[in-house]
């Protein structure tokens, strides 16, 4: 069980460095934060979901092992979103609402 060290934007933006660092280490070349951490309502079962642009030769392994560390690190769960594979109904809504760390 993952448990929460994450409870607001300020916390997370306290882990910027080791986020991108962790990121680029599996082909991301640019994260960003969405959802409910933005809007302050981050429950205790919330998720924190990113959007990440990854390079084009990044593989699913990435994605996973991007998942499992940004978990580990943050304490909480999270969901990592490939901005190519967001769904077009909601892919301009969570692009203007997104903020790169």
């Amino acid at each position: 069980m993952v448990t929460a060290k994450i409870r607001s934007l300020d916390d997370l933006r306290q882990q910027r460095e080791q986020i991108i660092a962790l990121a680029r280490q599996h082909h991301a070349l640019q994260i960003a934060v969405f959802g409910s951490l933005l809007h302050g309502a981050l429950g205790l079962n919330s998720d924190i979901d990113f959007l990440v642009d990854f390079e084009p030769n990044y593989s699913l392994r990435d994605h996973i092992r991007l998942t499992l560390g940004l978990q580990e690190l943050l304490g909480r769960r999270v969901e990592v979103v490939d901005r190519l594979a967001l769904r077009p109904e909601l892919r301009e809504s969570i692009i203007r609402e997104a903020q790169p760390l």
